[in-house]
């Protein structure tokens, strides 16, 4: 890149969210790519300094439609020299058909935050060489008067920024171009050239569901009123208190997601009759607005809202008779308040309290709410089917059916087919977001993909809403509250207090925006459908979503496949290209060069299937049951393979396993694939028998998972054999910490434990070494398995 003064002391690196081919590099300025394409965290430090200074890139080229909002991360770093006052600035879009004002960007500061717990599906499925400590993640606006633009930039330190590129309503298809340039003391030290072609395509606001998120008004006026309790009766002025939320909905509606109050309820009275009287004056004029679309830049209704629950009436069934008789009393005059706010929709009310998240039964709401169960939608967060066939015994199934307007299970409960028989009788069902592999997740410890996922699942499943639960759940005030702090107390929080900043509103994650855009992904998708092109839109769905809910169980409930979607930024991308060219097509069909249209058609979906399409070996373990005759006793093995195999081009070919002990004496382990669908899971399931003598003593090693296609290609995957005996025991061991007494075989000790933790002075190899001994015993008497496990450590 060139510069316009003098050569400057710094660099700025970048990552696109979409593609950035015809980068051009010039100039001595060091300015380089730190990092991959996308919305995924880099694989080395932005500002890494090892990069080619030749290989620098000085443009980036975004493709979007009309009403989407694309990304751009980038980091500036001072390589020589101290820089003072350093100010951002950026220009309007100019094109040969217009421009594009310079508000359409903008411009905030990324932040790192600690992780410091690790979830049991993380440490289960991401390898500990993944695992990101300190995620990016807070985003801060330039003009915060903390943590936004510096007041200096340091020499050696790299400051990451984010921009948001909306394209307008209203604009030309077209090409445009701006850029971002660094200014200290009215010189401009470096730039970043931005290259914008819009789409004629209008880019549809709705997903086809709505995408809910709950907000906890009382943390968040907490916050950023200093009012105690979020008690608006405290607050000097009650302006304030609409303003504070009604800009976190604003905030919420700018990232496509339906923020809503579960807890903010009109004021409880109980009058002269011992009735209950409510005050619905600042609901109405928060809610209000809300509802109309009066308080949102695009006029377009809320079309959710929950009936909301007071503190002082907790949505519970084991009060007393006089309590339940003031609970139905509110529900019954809140619902139909609701409904003359918004005679077109029924508000919803979940069989949960939002404070509590405790389940009610939803028949027990019914009951509650009989005088005007018409006029609202019970939702329910209880599946709809019976758990027992999926491992769970003991599960005491109640049919609600009757009762039940709309579903809305956590993901791991819910059932593909048991759904779509709902759906289909005209019933509504929600997507819950839970943990993987069940549903993607939002929780920080989360990969990147895992957020942006979350709609495609929606769309999966043909849900009516996307539920996100509770994304706004902060310490008091009085507590220590920084964004590391409020993701120890939840997660998956999305949003961060903006008084750490100096700000009186939120400040939003990086997460909101790989969310956001999930969801734009699937607005692709509904103007494929409108468009005619369904058969292409399920083939890209099918692709990105595999399987997802119970379709991603193992053995059992509690027991998940591998995630069902892909890890890599790059395959969304992939499967965005191809629907826009899909949609070029369709606007504009017969304007266009039809040759190079085919090519281009043809290379974005080469490009998909070569990132989508994979083969590769699950390997469930091998478990073995005794079989054969007193005279000649026997081992039956069995080894529970999944092949997945996304790939268009199945072929036949065979499974088997090798590595065998030769003491062992095992038979043929050879299994047949036979071709079938484009998108597959093969379950194989191979078979031997060894005698009982070969396999007697305990054994921990891998076999060798095998699989071989027609073509040539080999996957290979290693299977885990562990062999152990529980020894049986006249008497049951004495539960005192002490295994002493806790006999010690050939057979019934369980070694080579390896650590799943990792510190930052661990490499990998390193990490996944214990630190110390670790062994675990079994044992059995007639009645009970007993499982002790020594975890020796160095203390």
């Amino acid at each position: 890149m060139t510069t316009r003064s003098r050569p400057a002391a710094f660099s700025i690196g970048l990552i696109a969210t979409l593609s950035l081919t015809g980068c051009q590099t010039g100039g001595n300025q060091s300015v380089y790519l730190a990092a991959e394409l996308g919305y995924r965290p880099p694989t080395r430090p932005m500002g890494d300094q090892s990069a080619d200074p030749a290989q620098l890139a000085t443009r980036i080229n975004l493709a979007g439609a009309i009403g989407e909002v694309l990304g751009i991360h980038f980091t500036v770093r001072s390589s020589g020299k101290t820089v003072p006052a350093p100010i951002l600035q950026h220009h309007e879009f100019r094109g040969a058909v217009g421009t594009i004002g310079a508000s359409a960007l903008e411009i905030s500061r990324l932040h790192a935050v600690s992780v410091e717990h690790w979830p049991g599906w993380h440490i289960r499925s991401i390898p500990v060489e993944q695992r990101n400590a300190k995620p990016l993640d807070v985003l801060v606006p330039l003009d915060a008067p903390r943590g936004g633009m510096p007041n200096m930039l340091s020499p050696g330190v790299t400051y990451h920024f984010w921009a948001d590129v909306r394209i307008p309503m209203g604009v030309s298809g077209g090409t445009y171009r701006s850029r971002i340039g660094l200014v200290s003391g009215g010189e401009e030290l470096g730039a970043l050239d931005i290259e914008l072609t819009v789409w004629p395509i209008l880019l549809p606001r709705e997903a086809g569901f709505e995408t809910i998120a709950e907000l906890d008004h009382v943390a968040l006026t907490a916050h950023h009123l200093n009012v105690a309790g979020g008690d608006p009766r405290r607050i000097p002025s009650t302006t304030d208190f609409q303003v504070s939320l009604l800009d976190a909905a604003r905030q919420m509606r700018r990232h496509r997601v339906d923020g809503v109050f579960p807890m903010l309820a009109p004021g409880v009275g109980i009058d002269g009759t011992t009735h209950v009287s409510l005050d619905w004056d600042q609901f109405d004029d928060i809610v209000g607005p809300i509802l109309s679309g009066e308080a949102f830049q695009d006029r377009s209704p809320t079309k959710r809202w929950p009936v909301p629950i007071h503190a002082s009436l907790p949505l519970s069934t084991d009060e007393t008779t006089s309590r339940q008789r003031f609970l139905s009393e509110y529900l019954v005059q809140t619902i139909k308040h609701l409904r003359q706010m918004h005679r077109d929709h029924r508000p919803y009310l979940l069989s949960q309290d939002p404070r509590t998240r405790k389940t009610i039964s939803p028949r027990k709401i019914a009951t509650l709410i009989s005088p005007v169960q018409d006029e609202v939608q019970l939702v329910s967060t209880i599946p709809a089917h019976d758990l027992a066939p999926f491992g769970w015994n003991g599960y005491a199934f109640e049919n609600f059916r009757d009762v039940v307007d709309e579903w809305a299970p956590p993901a791991q409960f819910l059932d593909v087919k048991s759904i779509a028989h709902e759906q289909d009788a005209g019933g509504a069902v929600w997507f819950s977001a839970d943990q993987p592999p069940f549903s993607g997740s939002l929780e920080i410890s989360a990969p990147s993909t895992f957020a942006r996922v979350l709609p495609w699942q929606a769309a999966s499943t043909r849900a009516s809403q996307l539920y996100l639960g509770n994304i706004l759940d902060w310490p008091e005030p009085r507590q220590a509250t920084s964004p590391s702090q409020c993701l120890r107390q939840n997660p998956a929080n999305l949003l961060y207090p903006g008084t750490t900043f100096g700000m009186v509103e939120p400040v939003v994650s990086m997460r909101l925006k790989r969310l956001r855009r999930g969801l734009q992904d699937v607005a692709y998708l509904r103007l494929l459908r409108e468009h005619g092109r369904s058969a292409i839109a399920d083939r890209i769905l099918s692709s990105i979503v595999r399987y997802v809910g119970t379709d991603a169980y193992d053995a059992h409930y509690a027991d998940g496949l591998p995630i069902g979607w892909p890890r890599e930024q790059q395959a969304f991308d992939a499967a965005r290209r191809v629907m826009a060219e899909e949609m070029l097509r369709v606007v504009a069909p017969g304007g266009r060069d039809v040759q190079r249209d085919e090519f281009t058609r043809t290379a974005a979906w080469r490009r998909f299937k070569q990132i989508t399409s994979r083969r590769s070996l699950i390997a469930e373990g091998v478990r073995m049951h005794m079989t054969g005759s007193p005279a000649n006793p026997r081992v039956n093995i069995s080894a529970h393979i999944a092949l997945i195999d996304s790939s268009t081009d199945t072929q036949s070919g065979s499974v088997r396993l090798d590595g065998w002990p030769a003491a062992w004496n095992v038979g043929a382990t050879l299994e047949t694939i036979r071709p079938s669908t484009a998108i597959d899971e093969h379950r194989i399931q191979i078979e031997t028998t060894a005698p009982l003598g070969a396999v007697s003593l305990a054994g921990s090693f891998d076999l060798e998972g095998v699989a071989e296609f027609a073509s040539g290609r080999r996957v290979t995957k290693p299977v885990p054999v562990r062999c152990i005996t529980a020894l049986r025991s006249t008497q049951p061991p004495t539960i005192d910490g002490d295994l002493s007494d806790w006999p010690v075989g050939t057979t019934n000790v369980a070694s080579q434990f390896a650590s799943i933790a990792v510190t930052d002075e661990a490499n990998d190899s390193q990490a996944r070494e214990a630190s110390a001994a670790t062994i675990a015993l079994v044992m059995r008497d007639d009645q009970f398995l007993y499982i002790a496990v020594n975890a020796a450590t160095p203390r």
